[in-house]
């Protein structure tokens, strides 16, 4: 099974899902009950928007519909190319070399796998001749296909190829390549999902909660007010947020053991990133673990300075994280949050805690498994 793209986007009163997706996960899950199967592979194609939608989807099905529970279903992750952000095919490359080589360099850099005609500047188009245009293939890959020729005869040049060889096309060569990693990856890696729930208001009477799973990060910054108001700031990270940020959390370690008791810390920040993937920003974050990698930082200054957050820079892992506007700030301006690829504006609080099936939060997390050739959670 493979997952469209799907149209943009409907909002349900309480959870940011697509109905549409959530319609068609239904429908496979349907379908493979009825084959009396109980076991699926489902291939997912895209970026950081399009797997935060399936991962809002999936949520959403197995909270409002827990007898999907019983069927085994796996992800099969295929990257969009570059410069697409692509954070959870970033880290399954960086640990997996065989989905790195077979699945993630051709499709996140086609550019470097597909054969293309190199003219330099003497080689006029009006002097080539045609019949050795077949020879014009980039090195990196005939390396990649030497493999797969090396059972008929060796190649004799790096750079030139038997024109009277039959030579599998590139999308041919690719094809067989995901083929393999249909059959042949069966590690699983559980991406945790976790959810952000915003207080905010539509008017200054109305109160809103808007519950929206999410499985790579929560932004508040002021590269977030830029990005979203169209406003030019060439050094985001020397502006402070409008207003001052209340952070209450309890610190644990990356086996979800607490450490401390309950913390506060009243700080004006540039950035605050509670991160499940890793980032620049949050290098220790790990998808698979009960945990989120809490990071704060000051505006950077010219001249160094202590910094005046009472325990120094943010940095913890937390399970739940309460972020609000302190009662004795003097500006009580709402701020901006991003959440994976959904911008959520004129928030007053939000509570980040796990997914879980029951909604409650005792019960088990949800996590979306995608299937790798090497075992990840080690």
């Amino acid at each position: 099974y493979s997952i469209p793209t799907p149209p943009p986007m409907e909002t349900p009163s309480n959870i940011g899902i697509y109905s549409s997706l959530t319609s068609q996960l239904e429908e496979i899950f349907d379908e493979i009950i009825r084959s009396n199967l109980f076991y699926g592979k489902i291939w997912v194609g895209g970026d950081d928007e399009m797997i935060h939608h399936v991962a809002c989807a999936y949520a959403h099905i197995l909270q409002h519909k827990p007898h999907y529970q019983a069927l085994k279903i796996h992800f099969f992750l295929l990257p969009s190319s570059h410069p697409s952000s692509t954070l959870i095919s970033d880290f399954i490359a960086k640990r997996d070399i065989i989905y790195r080589r077979s699945i993630y360099n051709p499709l996140h850099f086609p550019k470097s796998h597909i054969p293309y005609m190199d003219f330099t500047a003497e080689l006029q188009p009006e002097h080539i001749d045609l019949t050795n245009l077949y020879h014009r293939y980039s090195s990196s890959f005939n390396s990649n296909f030497s493999s797969f020729s090396s059972l008929n005869s060796p190649l004799e040049n790096s750079y030139l190829m038997d024109a009277t060889r039959a030579a599998p096309s590139p999308r041919e060569l690719l094809k067989s390549e995901i083929q393999f990693c249909l059959w042949s990856a069966r590690q699983v890696f559980s991406v945790n999902i976790f959810k952000c729930e915003c207080v905010l208001y539509t008017t200054p009477d109305v109160q809103e909660i808007k519950t929206i799973p999410f499985c790579h990060f929560v932004e508040i910054s002021t590269r977030v007010d830029a990005v979203t108001k169209n406003l030019k700031i060439e050094d985001w990270r020397s502006q402070p947020l409008q207003s001052e940020l209340e952070i209450e959390f309890r610190a644990m370690n990356p086996q979800s053991t607490p450490y401390r008791e309950s913390m506060e810390i009243q700080a004006l920040l540039s950035l605050l990133l509670i991160s499940n993937v890793p980032t620049d920003d949050s290098p220790h974050a790990n998808p698979s673990t009960a945990t989120l990698e809490l990071v704060g930082k000051e505006p950077e200054k010219k001249s160094k300075k202590t910094s005046r957050l009472p325990t120094g820079p943010i940095q913890y892992h937390v399970s739940e994280v309460k972020v609000r506007i302190p009662k004795n700030s003097e500006t009580k301006k709402p701020f901006t949050v991003m959440i994976d690829s959904e911008v959520i504006h004129n928030c007053h609080s939000i509570r980040v805690s796990r997914m879980t099936v029951g909604g409650g939060d005792e019960g088990s997390h949800i996590s979306v498994p995608f299937v790798t050739y090497f075992p990840l959670n080690i």
